[in-house]
């Protein structure tokens, strides 16, 4: 009797090794993809300097990104948030106007994450609802002054940047289409809008 009990054991401890080594390939087998996305929240602050009326404006935001890291390569997606903000500018030069800005995401940021490194691709369209010079005199602007096309925005990561820790991203450069529908003064404005050799500094930090 104790000969057919230790055989019994020995064959129940066969059967689960079956089951574990089945089970083993069957993970194996799994295409990489199947792994979830790590998910990153970051708070962000920075600057965009805007070449043709000469001004900067302070940004504020957030990012809520996805990395697989199954991929070596476009595995980055992100919703990029960018609030409402004002822009300093100089008009012919001597002239102080004050700019209402958003920027609104046309669909969502992708990029790769490889090496510590940081590159994101972003299309962004800028409404600017209201010139006012010396703060006070409204020059233009509305809720459908914007853009007309989207601007490419890529952002580079400046040294290491840790997705548990965050960094800081740069553009080398965006351009800025002409504006319309922002009034009487559009022809005006768009002057001192349009144009490349625009740049975006951000410092993102992860959220708490």
């Amino acid at each position: 009797m104790k000969t057919k009990k230790n055989a019994g054991r020995r064959s129940g401890m066969l059967t689960g090794a079956a089951v574990a080594l089945s089970a083993a390939g069957i993970m194996a087998a799994l295409p990489a993809s199947a792994a979830a996305p790590i998910h990153y929240s970051f708070g962000l602050t920075g600057s965009s300097f805007i070449k043709a009326p000469n001004g900067t404006a302070d940004l504020t935001g957030g990012v809520e990104a996805d990395l697989d890291v199954t991929k070596p390569s476009d595995n980055v997606v992100a919703d990029l948030t960018l609030n409402p903000t004002t822009g300093h500018f100089q008009i012919l030069g001597f002239l102080p106007v004050d700019a209402a800005i958003s920027f609104v995401p046309q669909g969502r940021t992708t990029g790769t994450y490889a090496n510590s490194a940081l590159t994101t691709h972003s299309k962004m369209t800028v409404k600017l609802t209201s010139f006012k010079a010396f703060g006070a005199i409204e020059l233009g602007g509305g809720e459908n002054c914007q853009t007309s096309e989207p601007s490419d925005i890529t952002l580079t990561s400046e040294g290491k940047f840790i997705p548990s820790q965050g960094g800081t991203l740069k553009t080398a450069d965006y351009a800025l289409s002409s504006i319309q529908d922002c009034g009487a003064l559009t022809g005006i404005l768009n002057i001192f809008t349009a144009g490349a050799g625009n740049t975006i500094d951000l410092k993102l930090a992860p959220k708490a």
